[in-house]
């Protein structure tokens, strides 16, 4: 926790004013949703709380200290160091990865999609980026069932569409016939009252 060591409250707080120490900043961290991951400029792993340890099945010491590729597919290691150094340059809050498709990888080598946000802090010893992870497995299975069921209700239209063909032209053809029966019925009506008309 050297590495970014936050001021303890020594005097009283003026009423209303937000005293950031080292328990309340912990405290907030432990609470949050999702999985944190404190990074320093060298990319080592400085802090994490539970929803890590939970989500990549690491205890915190394991992760304290080693490489944050360590939580990345070992396909995408190497691009990471070069997506890291660019983001150095430019230290903004950002989503990471934007239209790309993330993967975390946990210590049993298994990997699960993931959205990124990378928030960069300026402390008295260097940059640190806080990176909030979130497993979207729920949402990507949910995206992919919306997507089957479109393409199942695709092929389904396209298989009907020759029988819905067929059934209409079935359906004018009798139309057409009735139309047919019904003028001919028409017409023998009229020549039969045209005879009538003759005969009186």
């Amino acid at each position: 926790m050297a590495a970014y060591r936050l001021r303890r409250q020594s005097k009283p707080a003026h009423a209303g004013k937000l005293i950031w120490t080292e328990d309340k900043f912990r405290a907030l961290l432990e609470c949050a949703p999702d999985a944190m991951v404190i990074v320093d400029a060298s990319g080592n792993i400085t802090l994490v709380n539970a929803q890590s340890e939970k989500l990549f099945g690491y205890k915190r010491e394991e992760l304290l200290g080693q490489p944050v590729e360590n939580l990345i597919p070992n396909r995408s290691r190497k691009n990471h160091l070069g997506h890291r150094k660019e983001f150095a340059k430019t230290l903004r809050l950002r989503m990471m990865g934007s239209g790309m498709e993330l993967f975390g990888r946990r210590k049993d080598g298994s990997e699960f999609p993931v959205e990124i946000s990378l928030s960069p802090f300026k402390s008295k010893d260097g940059i640190l980026v806080f990176s909030a992870i979130r497993d979207i497995t729920f949402q990507k299975q949910s995206q992919k069932e919306l997507a089957d069921a479109r393409d199942l209700l695709e092929v389904r239209v396209r298989e009907r569409t020759p029988e819905l063909l067929h059934s209409n032209q079935a359906l004018q053809a009798e139309i057409a016939h009735r139309e047919l029966t019904q003028k001919q019925r028409d017409e023998e009506q009229n020549r039969s009252r045209r005879l009538e008309e003759q005969l009186i």
